[in-house]
């Protein structure tokens, strides 16, 4: 675990942890803890309730949408650039 601390604009500071394991020669965050809240569990909160409501396929379902979604403006943001 790697401790920081992020200082906002009005001073307040924010800790936050990267949680990292290492492949190979490189290490990788998998991870990040803010003020306490893992977003890891974060995101198995909120999986684990859609297969409760919804089911497993449902959150496949809506997880390939999103990552259409970002591709989709990803991809239109490029080309505005160009």
């Amino acid at each position: 675990t790697v401790s920081t601390k992020i200082i906002t604009k009005n001073g307040t500071e924010v800790p936050v942890d990267y949680r990292l394991f290492k492949k190979g020669d490189r290490w990788m965050i998998y991870d990040v803890n803010i003020e306490g809240i893992s977003l890891v569990s974060n995101y198995r909160t909120q999986f684990n309730k859609i297969i409760q409501t919804n089911g497993y396929n449902a959150l496949v379902e809506r997880m390939k949408t999103k990552q259409n979604e970002f591709l989709e403006e990803s991809s239109g943001k490029r080309k505005a650039q160009q």
